[in-house]
């Protein structure tokens, strides 16, 4: 895969000369089958609360993400987020 951003993706040896990879492009899915695993082994979705992210800080990366295209699309101007709806 190749990528600009360098610490989404790498890939190393370790002491026994096998491959590792990471990044957080990697950790990332890590966390996530961790977090099924958890779960199928009888703990609740709500222990993970707080630990990792939730429906609601996508939601509010999607804001920022689409704040930054609005400004960019008018010239760099300031844009103010919509915050009715944040949990």
């Amino acid at each position: 895969m190749q990528t600009l951003n360098l610490g989404f993706f790498y890939e190393e040896k370790d002491s026994r000369d096998q491959v590792r990879y990471g990044g957080y492009g990697i950790t990332s899915i890590q966390d996530f089958a961790e977090n099924v695993t958890h779960i199928l082994e009888g703990a609740s979705p709500a222990d993970l609360k707080g630990i990792h992210a939730n429906g609601w800080d996508g939601l509010e990366v999607s804001r920022v993400a689409a704040a930054i295209h609005e400004s960019l699309a008018t010239g760099g101007g300031i844009v103010t987020l919509d915050r009715s709806s944040a949990g």
